[in-house]
């Protein structure tokens, strides 16, 4: 594109706004008026000219290698200043044309690829006490020129001009004051070269990018750095909405956690409606994104993109898809972590299984920690949980699995105070009677006791009642009734003996013998309810420490009692309920020793059953 002044004149005459101080005045105020950080805003305008400059001149060099493009940057606290000077292709007559004109485009830029809205200077006059220009160029003739801008508030002329000779190399240098209180806050932020160097970097990436040789000094006080440029890996791609494909590209420089920035005009642009939501462990990168795209859609001040709401999703989905296929690798190790996080937290919660994500649903987007699964897990479930109580009954399949669960694990702790009360001499009789079934409580309520711990059946009585401290009668009474049945047809009675204590051999068997031989005289419950005894069947149970259990058998001189298959020390047999011997008493003599391990057999295999699939 062959570059012509006069044409871009005309054009000139066409679009430009008018810059009389008013209209300035006005302009500034809508684009800049809530603006906190105005001396950045500034910077970037300058640096952007700068940058452009140098790659304007090198372009133009017919041996551009003998050319190495400098810019220096020297920041002055003591007054308020920062001072900008560039060796590239000075002003032009264009530019000196069109200083004063706000909003209009600069046509030379243009032509060679750069971007131009002509709303840089406006930034520069309202956020600066003063601004100095001088600049040296090397078209049509070497001059120098001067531009003093006044305070905008001031309806002083808006620059004023002064034209030497001089042989010196091309470039230009800015020097711009603020006002204290304004660069007070930019002083606190970049306080430290290192601080400033990492703006610079964060701001002019693709700028640098393509002025890969650039040579940039830093000065603080008397304080300098170069500042220093890495290698950086570029990417290409295509977005396409409403029939049309903008090219786009990518710049990623190492980071401890992924961002995008989005580019337009070569610049950093806020943007808070298109996302990509991923972080790593490792291989983390700040990406930058730039594309004609953005450039469409840059607001007045340059600081920032407005898509339309009706194509961001798909162009989010476009970013999203590409980086995803950059970064495969590290999200499919991810996703390996977290699924081995899923099932260390399922072994360790299996109650809460069936509220966690299935494996083929969890991603490798985001590192998952194990408290989020489960916070996640009981979150669901307690959603479950109250839309059952809403919706009368109906329930969610997963809250029967996941209560059995709870159920298995409240046995498994009601063991464990087992184990303790059997090992430990100081714990009485009483403490073995509270824990099966409270002993506070005289009838026996259905859902209120640990009898599992004997047998499983004996969660399933219709009648159930505790012995009174002080009385003589049987420990625990229990009544079953079958389902067609108003009265009861099984009579079970449980008589607990304290651990380790030294019992008659012979009187514990006569004992609940004699307990089940008044029930069956009196043919009534305990709530009054009257039955035939005789069509009942008795079982009594024996629960005493192994070695009283053996005294007891080894007293009798018969062999009506035999060991239990895979018992310690537990035997099982029958006696007779009347002197006739017709109407039998099935009694089962067990060991604590025996009991607690039976519990823990079948509480393994409850809790083995749970984890396999449903059927």
């Amino acid at each position: 594109m062959r570059y012509n002044h006069e044409e871009e004149k005309n054009l000139r005459r066409e679009k430009k706004l008018p810059s009389s101080y008013a209209n300035l005045k006005n302009i500034a105020e809508k684009i800049y008026k809530h603006k906190k950080n105005g001396i950045e805003i500034a910077l970037r305008e300058v640096l952007v000219n700068a940058t452009h400059a140098c790659i304007i001149k090198k372009k133009e060099l017919e041996n551009s290698s003998d050319y190495i493009p400098k810019i220096s940057i020297n920041i002055l606290p003591n007054d308020f200043s920062i001072t900008v000077e560039d060796n590239g292709c000075g002003f032009s007559e264009n530019d000196k044309d069109i200083f004063s004109e706000i909003a209009s485009i600069n046509y030379f830029k243009v032509s060679h690829q750069l971007p131009s809205k002509g709303l840089g200077r406006l930034a520069i006059v309202y956020f600066s006490c003063k601004t100095v220009f001088e600049t040296i160029s090397d078209k049509l003739k070497p001059r120098k020129l001067t531009f003093d801008y006044p305070e905008i508030q001031n309806q002083l002329p808006f620059f004023s001009q002064r034209t030497e000779e001089t042989n010196e190399e091309s470039g230009t240098k800015i020097k711009i004051t603020f006002n204290k209180s304004l660069y007070g806050g930019f002083n606190n932020k970049y306080n430290e070269l290192s601080k400033f160097q990492a703006w610079i970097l964060e701001n002019f990436i693709y700028l640098l990018y393509d002025l890969n040789d650039l040579k940039m000094q830093l000065t603080l006080d008397n304080e300098q750095i170069q500042v220093k440029f890495e290698d950086i890996k570029k990417y290409f791609f295509s977005i396409h909405v409403r029939q049309k494909t903008y090219p786009c590209e990518i710049l990623m420089v190492d980071s401890d956690k992924i961002s995008l920035v989005f580019i337009a005009h070569k610049m950093p642009v806020e943007n808070d409606k298109i996302k990509y939501d991923r972080q790593f462990k490792s291989n983390n990168k700040k990406i930058y994104i730039s594309s004609e795209l953005f450039d469409e859609y840059i607001s007045l001040d340059g600081l920032e993109i407005k898509i339309p709401s009706e194509i961001c999703e798909e162009v989010e989905k476009q970013i999203c898809d590409f980086l995803d296929k950059e970064f495969s690798h590290s999200i499919e190790e991810q996703k390996k972590e977290n699924c081995k996080i899923l099932k260390n937290v399922q072994n360790e919660f299996p109650y809460l299984t069936e509220f966690m994500p299935d494996f083929i649903k969890v991603t490798g987007h985001k590192p998952v920690k194990k408290e989020v699964y489960i916070n996640d897990a009981i979150k669901e479930k307690g959603e479950a949980e109250k839309a059952f109580w809403k919706n009368e009954g109906v329930m969610d399949p997963r809250l029967g699995k996941s209560a059995l669960y709870l159920y298995v694990k409240h046995r498994k702790n009601i063991l464990f105070l087992l184990e303790n009360t059997l090992g430990d001499e100081k714990k009485s009789e009483n403490d073995f009677h509270e824990l099966l079934t409270g002993r506070g409580c005289i009838n026996l309520a259905e859902a209120k006791h640990n009898l599992w711990l004997i047998d499983e059946k004996f969660s399933y009585f219709l009648e159930g009642y505790n012995s009174q401290t002080g009385k003589k009668e049987v420990d625990i009474e229990l009544y079953f009734y079958a389902d067609s049945q108003d009265k009861p047809n099984n009579i079970v009675l449980i008589e607990l003996k304290k651990p380790r204590k030294a019992h008659n051999p012979g009187k514990m068997i006569d004992q609940i013998r004699g307990y089940g031989c008044d029930i069956f005289k009196k043919g009534r419950t305990r709530n009054g309810l009257n039955f035939k005894a005789e069509k009942c069947q008795f079982y009594g149970y024996i629960i005493s420490d192994i070695e009283d259990i053996k005294k007891e058998i080894k007293s009798r001189y018969d062999d009506t009692f035999k060991p239990i298959v895979y018992t310690e020390g537990s035997y099982e047999g029958k006696i007779f309920l009347d002197d006739e011997k017709k109407y039998s008493f099935y009694l089962t003599l067990l060991s604590t020793q025996d009991l607690l391990q039976i519990a823990k057999n079948r509480n393994k295999i409850l809790f083995d059953l749970l984890k396999t699939p449903n059927p």
